[in-house]
């Protein structure tokens, strides 16, 4: 395990005063440090960025923009509250959603011709999640009760998060 690099007087000058304006990344390039160490520091600096920094970092989209996330996906800016879970959405879930209703506990869609891109309604298939992992063959040779407790933990985790999400 690494040892921590002391913060010098140097970057922490910088920091205080770079902070309400400049973006942790920007920073963390600039010293040479880790995105996570240059927000904890802040954090117990106790650093607020100016108020026109957070409107423009977390508010910059219009709604209804349509983007591809880190995975490739196609979401859809739907809320202006700053937290990403909330403010973008799915696109091919909201299509299938206006059309057919939301999607049950359980379930999740999948594009039949394994293309992201393709999002016509025709393409989404709704499966459960059990349907999927026997589909994908992933658990096809472990024992009955090893399985079981894979989907277990996938539920509790499942739920975990989402009481997690509700108290935010």
């Amino acid at each position: 395990m690494g040892t921590k690099r002391k913060w010098s007087q140097e970057e922490l000058d910088y920091l205080t005063e770079a902070w309400p304006k400049i973006s942790a990344i920007i920073i963390a390039r600039k010293i040479g440090r880790h995105v996570s160490t240059v927000r904890s520091k802040a954090n117990d600096l106790g650093l607020k960025h100016d108020d026109d920094f957070e409107i423009y970092n977390h508010q910059r989209k219009e709604i209804g923009h349509l983007k591809k996330n880190r995975h490739s996906m196609w979401v859809r800016k739907i809320n202006n509250t700053g937290l990403y879970r909330r403010d973008w959405a799915y696109e091919h879930r909201r299509l299938w959603e206006e059309k057919h209703g939301e999607i049950p506990c359980g379930h999740m869609l999948i594009f039949k011709d394994g293309d992201h891109d393709n999002l016509s309604i025709d393409n989404f298939e709704l499966i459960s999640r059990k349907d999927f992992i026997i589909r994908h063959n992933i658990h096809k040779n472990y024992p009955k009760e090893l399985l079981e407790t894979i989907f277990t933990l996938g539920w509790f985790k499942r739920k975990l998060r989402e009481r997690i999400e509700s108290e935010q």
